[in-house]
């Protein structure tokens, strides 16, 4: 009887140490952003578990959270799958709902679950219950660091994850999501993150994730030198974590096609052959120009087991764009906003929603609202540029000259002097003010004197005496005017070779506005003057000149009697 007892205890053993090993070998897959073996290998975990599998549901749950480029609306579908196991009451589902919760900007309800599982979490038992709870734990801080920065609690989370380093001494999992919360405070919090990372990399060398966090705040600076020494040492501590390889494949994707192609071979080599690498292989086509041959890879994909993959409607609506068919641009453009849920959209993503309907009149609202929000969401300067000149283009293209010149008076706002590009917003700014006023004269007095500032403070660039005479003129204030036309030409004096043309275009709308609008002869052929010195050969220049001062000539006794009269002579 003993011995049927051991061999039904053994039998009990080995299937708890295969259900384990194969939630182990799932949380694997989704650390190495493997998501096709990720969610098959921990589905059947959850559909072999006799009884709910708290681990399994939590993890399965993550992977549809995660997977945000193929998952149409991963939190729904992570949403669901802890709903139908709410009611066991396990602390690990109950992190997956609070992390639900925090995407639905409900901190109060998320906050709540979490407490109920670390109060379940006090009662765990066995020599590894610290380990266990710390893992829970660093759970809770990681549902804190899922999209951006509206969603999740660092202040809450923070603590959480500093006591389940003080619980596990030697697990990096901790001070990943502890720096990657810092991170969500804001960019004063570098320094502490850094820390958090490093900390992640001492308990454990070969813990690609923390040098790929690392590599990751410099990509989002665009410094590339600093990114690549980090991705280098995250390559030389575990040449499997595919994340670095597809990361290094997104900062050059638009600049550079063959270290693209490069690095996206070792994200294939260290992927599972799945819908995302499959994608990628595709989207690579599209940035090298290749767009039919990226088409055909998107229709292998729609014809096979990755056909409700999201992001390949985008794909395809992007390089139907390239090909100029536009009404299948918009058509699968429009497929993919109305399937994907925002939560699983990117800055890039809403920046090619926007390139695509902005050349559609009707659809320039869409085109502007898609816009901005990539422009708030990216933190790349040379991406969200790109994002602000499209933005304006799409107002102007929608006859909205009001809303183009608030935008690019925002965009100037929201820079001070020493910032990279203020020259380029402070000019924009202007001329949008410049143009508006021509259906708007109230506007004229903001162009003005955002081109005087312009001047003022680039006196070596001819922008700004250009537009401010142009404006005034426009305004049709002459004598308003004639200052700032006087500056003009005497900044294009510096290069008579250069401005010639335009220096003596000047010089004769003065003697025109001297002689004919105000009878003032004697500036008048000041005018003329002028523009013999530069043109000795400008016959109606002397023509009009020598009348002048014949006339002048003539009268001049005219005007010694008048001038004597008037102070008084016999």
């Amino acid at each position: 009887m003993k011995k049927v007892v051991f061999s039904f205890l053994a039998v009990v053993s080995a299937i708890s140490f295969a259900t384990a090993q194969s939630l182990e070998e799932g949380v694997k897959a989704l650390y190495y952003q493997k998501y096709t073996n990720a969610e098959k290998i921990l589905q059947d975990v959850v559909n072999k578990a006799k009884e709910p599998d708290g681990q399994a549901i939590y993890w399965l749950g993550q992977v549809y959270l995660d997977n945000t480029y193929g998952e149409a609306d991963g939190v729904a579908k992570a949403n669901a799958l802890y709903q139908k196991y709410a009611a066991s009451k396990d602390p690990w589902v109950l992190v997956g709902l609070g992390e639900i919760d925090f995407i639905n900007h409900n901190k109060q309800a998320a906050e709540q679950k979490f407490e109920a599982a670390l109060a379940a979490a006090d009662k765990f038992k066995g020599r590894h219950k610290e380990e266990e709870q710390a893992k829970l734990m660093t759970a809770v801080g990681r549902a804190s660091v899922y999209g951006n920065r509206d969603i999740g609690d660092p202040a809450y989370a923070i603590p959480i994850l500093q006591k389940a380093m003080d619980l596990d001494k030697t697990n990096p999992e901790p001070c990943l999501y502890l720096g990657m919360n810092f991170l969500k405070l804001g960019g004063d919090q570098g320094g502490n993150a850094f820390v958090a990372f490093n900390n992640a990399i001492l308990r454990n060398p070969a813990y690609a994730a923390a040098y790929y966090r690392m590599g990751k705040i410099f990509h989002s600076q665009n410094n590339f030198d600093v990114m690549d020494e980090w991705y280098k040492k995250g390559i030389a501590a575990d040449a499997t974590y595919a994340p670095i390889y597809l990361d290094y494949f997104d900062y050059f994707k638009n600049t550079d096609y063959n270290k693209a192609k490069a690095y996206l071979d070792q994200y294939v080599k260290n992927s599972d052959g799945g819908c995302n690498v499959q994608y990628f292989q595709a989207d690579y086509l599209f940035r090298s120009g290749s767009y039919q041959e990226s088409i055909n890879k998107g229709k292998e994909m729609e014809a096979g087991t990755c056909a409700n993959f999201s992001h390949l409607n985008l794909l395809m609506a992007m390089n139907y764009h390239r090909l100029g068919d536009t009404t299948q641009s918009v058509t699968y453009a429009k497929k993919f906003f109305s399937t994907v849920a925002p939560s699983n959209l990117t800055a890039d993503d809403y920046a090619f929603g926007g390139f695509i309907y902005k050349d559609v009149p009707e659809m320039a609202d869409s085109a502007v609202k898609y816009l901005k929000i990539a422009y708030d969401m990216d933190t790349v300067p040379a991406e969200k540029s790109i994002y602000a000149d499209s933005i304006a283009f799409a107002l102007e293209k929608a006859n909205k000259p009001v809303e183009k010149y608030q935008w690019l008076r925002k965009l100037y706002d929201e820079k001070d002097s020493t910032s990279d590009g203020y020259n380029t917003a402070l000019f924009n700014a202007g001329y949008a003010a410049y143009e508006l006023a021509q259906t708007d004269s109230t506007y004229y007095p903001t162009a003005d004197s955002l081109f005087t500032l312009y001047k003022t403070k680039y006196p070596t660039q001819i922008y700004g005496y250009k537009y401010l005479v142009d404006s005034k003129l426009k305004a049709g204030d002459t004598t308003a005017a004639v200052p700032a036309i006087m500056d003009y030409i005497d900044f294009m004096k510096k290069d008579t070779a250069k401005y010639k043309d335009y220096i003596l275009a000047q010089y004769g709308f003065l003697a025109n506005y001297y002689v004919n609008a105000k009878g003032d002869y004697p500036n008048g052929l000041k005018m003329f003057d002028a523009i013999l010195a530069l043109d000795p050969t400008n016959a109606a220049a002397k023509q009009y000149g020598d009348q002048i001062r014949s006339y002048l000539e003539k009268h001049k006794g005219d005007a010694d009697s008048t001038s004597t009269d008037s102070t008084g002579g016999k």
